[in-house]
């Protein structure tokens, strides 16, 4: 048992990993960050779309216990400027699917219980529309959002 406690130990010095005194892990500041998956760093806009994949994520517990959740992070507004991976994603049709995908999170962020699965539905079919056309790498994911 000695063993296996000085084996974790040194693996949380190796890892970088130390715990507060309050008992929860942090991870050590010499490490990259740990959200950034592209090892060449994500643009601005893959980061921005992260924050609105675990938004989307939060709203899905939300919807599936009939909670309304009001309102949503301004952060979300510079899906309009975000830096793309590669400039031709901003396409002449980008903008359209950004009005909609605001339109839609708008829409959502002001429903009651009775339009909250249909208009949360509603902002997950923005992100399937333009993710068909532009990047269709986080398919994958957006696909296992919606509610029924």
């Amino acid at each position: 048992m000695k063993h296996i406690f000085a084996f974790l130990i040194l693996l949380a010095i190796i890892s970088g990993v130390s715990i507060n005194p309050d008992g929860k892990l942090q991870s050590s500041s010499l490490l990259a960050d740990s959200t950034d998956l592209n090892p060449n760093g994500s643009s601005e806009l893959s980061l921005l779309m992260r924050k609105m994949h675990q938004h989307a994520l939060k709203a899905r517990e939300e919807v599936l216990k009939n909670k309304p959740t009001k309102g949503y992070p301004a952060e979300f507004e510079k899906i309009y400027t975000a830096t793309p991976t590669t400039p031709t994603t901003k396409n002449q049709y980008y903008n359209s699917y950004a009005d909609l995908y605001m339109a839609a999170l708008k829409n959502f962020s002001k429903s009651n219980k009775k339009d909250l699965k249909e208009n949360y539905n509603n902002l997950i079919s923005g992100c399937v529309v333009c993710h068909t056309t532009h990047c269709p790498g986080p398919m994958v994911l957006i696909e296992k959002l919606p509610v029924e």
